[in-house]
């Protein structure tokens, strides 16, 4: 098993997926232009992208609150 942590103070959004398959490359290169979520990796276990899609709901929440 794999763990990747990405740290959230290097891209104000930290991500750690463990077990997943694919990795988007592109939030590391493009953390400002790159929407949490627009990233689906696949997962070996859903329980775990279904912690992923909190994490991005609570990121887009929390991003939406500051411009308005």
């Amino acid at each position: 098993m794999v763990e990747v942590v990405v740290d959230s103070a290097l891209l104000r959004y930290g991500v750690s997926f463990s077990g997943c398959s694919d990795m988007i490359v592109v939030l590391l290169l493009f953390p400002t232009v790159t929407k949490p979520s627009d990233i689906r990796p696949r997962c070996s276990k859903s329980s775990l992208c279904a912690a992923g899609d909190a994490e991005r709901d609570w990121h887009d929440g929390w991003m939406s609150r500051q411009w308005d």
